[in-house]
């Protein structure tokens, strides 16, 4: 749900669908072909054979955004993507966009297991910052491979790599990782 005036202002206290808002959004922007495309699930297959299901919302607010994401204990969490694109975008070119990139990301492996101890592959992470809402005195949550690891358990990680240097690259959720 969404909560837009019949102007395209913000309001609290009406509540819209998300085809509702897309409807509104577009009329504001004088795209009045624009159609909600409601996507099916997918599922893909990560490199260690482990299944994932993706749940699609196409959105327009400014931009074309399409969101690819895992429902974990009934909420999005896991693997979460995102594309933009213009107002004026073909959501299906959108989509195969996004799946591509998903691809190429569940291809990936970042975390191993070695004698039952989690170990960093290839001296590179790449995952997704999120927060701990339980318990937010613990710092942020990364989500690598699809599993969320506490900052203290990343911390945990990266310590076999005293005296190494690092490069963080912090990018927008709609840019690809190199």
């Amino acid at each position: 749900m969404s909560s837009l005036s019949n102007s395209g202002a913000p309001q609290a206290s009406q509540e819209w669908c998300n085809s509702c808002f897309n409807r509104a959004q577009a009329d504001r922007l004088g795209l009045h072909s624009f159609e909600t495309v409601e996507f099916s699930t997918v599922t893909m297959t990560d490199a260690r054979r482990g299944k994932h299901e993706f749940h699609f919302r196409l959105r327009l607010f400014g931009k074309l955004s399409l969101e690819a994401f895992e429902i974990i204990d009934g909420a999005p969490g896991g693997y979460q993507f995102q594309i933009l694109d213009q107002p004026s975008a073909d959501p299906w070119l959108l989509m195969a966009r996004l799946v591509e990139r998903m691809r190429r990301a569940l291809s990936q492996t970042h975390l191993r297991r070695q004698r039952g101890t989690l170990m960093i592959c290839d001296n590179v992470l790449r995952g997704r910052i999120t927060d701990d809402t339980t318990d937010f005195e613990s710092g942020p949550v990364l989500v690598i491979d699809g599993k969320p690891l506490t900052w203290d358990r990343v911390g945990s990680l990266l310590s076999t790599f005293t005296g190494s240097q690092f490069k963080l690259l912090i990018l927008d959720r709609s840019e690809e990782l190199p």
